[in-house]
């Protein structure tokens, strides 16, 4: 079932209404590399204001980089807690949710996820509690992940999640209204959420402690 605030005791908010946010939350710093060789993060991309914050993807009209980018070089926005000028972090259980509207368009796609910082981070769980790869795919496009690293291995559990399409109802998409994207991250594992629906449950590969 879902939750409420009746529930749960609220730690954290920000409904993106004055000017407090931006002290709540930094740029990520993310330079092309890895599986990301085309893209990279930019300030310019993040906006608040009017009880949203607004991140971008916008092509750019030439490569600074020797990579190959057959579609081109883009700049994003990404933002964190961790990074803020006051860094907060959360955890180890707890119950987080966004409300989000994502974007149309494949490609870059959209993401509200958690994972471990400073030196847990190499060893660390990242939860993807939701990505959307944009419209237009048949088996829905949102995905719930847990990734789990030690080393150089990781291993995870998740995927696309083909029940969600029936959840956002018809003609409903997450590109197209303001839906509330949760995980309830207990010792017993993860319970994933769309609109406080479960979609996906796992302790696989591992309980991030």
């Amino acid at each position: 079932a879902s939750s409420t605030a009746s529930f749960v005791t609220q730690t954290f908010d920000d409904e993106f209404t004055d000017s407090t946010s931006e002290s709540n939350w930094g740029i990520r710093t993310q330079t092309p590399g890895g599986l990301r060789t085309c893209a990279q993060t930019d300030p310019s991309m993040v906006s608040y204001g009017y009880g949203t914050v607004t991140l971008q993807a916008v092509r750019q009209a030439s490569n600074p980089t020797s990579n190959y980018c057959p579609n081109g070089f883009w700049h994003n926005g990404m933002i964190g807690t961790a990074s803020a000028s006051a860094p907060r972090t959360f955890g180890p259980s707890g119950y987080y949710a966004a409300r989000v509207m994502f974007q149309k368009e494949a490609g870059s796609h959209g993401s509200f996820w958690m994972q471990a910082a400073g030196p847990d981070a190499a060893n660390g769980v990242e939860i993807d509690v939701a990505e959307y790869f944009g419209d237009g795919r048949s088996d829905g496009g949102l995905s719930n992940f847990v990734h789990a690293t030690t080393g150089s291995t990781t291993q995870s559990a998740g995927g696309i999640q083909t029940t969600a399409p029936a959840v956002l109802g018809s003609g409903k998409r997450p590109s197209n209204g303001w839906h509330e994207y949760s995980v309830q991250w207990s010792p017993a594992g993860y319970v994933f959420r769309v609109d406080g629906v479960p979609t996906f449950a796992t302790d696989q590969p591992r309980v991030a402690t």
